[in-house]
């Protein structure tokens, strides 16, 4: 099976990605990657595009091969509201694909931020606005109206900020 989108390639190494984790761990991966990208970039990497032809055309080629696989790291990174999605870019487009599959190992498929109801905006978990729009979060059904913790129906008093929760 050849995968047509990087979801169908985060989804092929999710099995290597978790025993990766368990294994050696987020920083080990990250090391790893590094350690296959100056592999990559010793046995010539995506450069070696730019000596076969000094076309316009190959020279197009080679810039879209380059830039294309980072500006989709950059533009998942961002999405997830990942921290340092510019890094992860900047790392993708001196990795190209060995940087990007890299990535896919690497980030935290668990973190996927929600949308701002508004704008549409990536939100993290701690924030109680969006920092873009400045709209109130929604918050989840079961959670206290200060300090937005998770609480369950019938609790009087929340556990953590103890505000009074009234009737729920």
């Amino acid at each position: 099976m050849i995968p047509r989108s990087p979801s169908e390639v985060a989804a092929l190494l999710d099995p290597l990605r978790r025993t990766l984790h368990d294994r050696i761990g987020p920083r080990g991966t990250l090391v790893l990657g590094v350690v296959l990208v100056a592999l990559f970039f010793a046995v010539g990497g995506p450069l070696w595009v730019a000596g076969v032809s000094s076309s316009l055309v190959a020279a197009l080629l080679f810039a879209a091969l380059l830039v294309a696989p980072a500006a989709w790291v950059l533009r998942d990174a961002r999405r997830r509201a990942l921290d340092h999605a510019f890094l992860w870019a900047l790392f993708a487009l001196c990795g190209n694909v060995v940087a990007v599959i890299v990535y896919l190992l690497a980030r935290d498929t668990a973190a996927r931020a929600e949308p701002c109801s508004c704008c549409g905006r990536a939100l993290r978990a701690q924030h109680a606005a969006c920092p873009w729009c400045g709209s109130p979060r929604a918050g989840p059904a079961g959670a206290c109206r200060q300090c937005r913790s998770p609480v369950e129906t019938g609790w009087r008093f929340c556990p953590y900020c103890r505000c009074e929760m009234g009737a729920n």
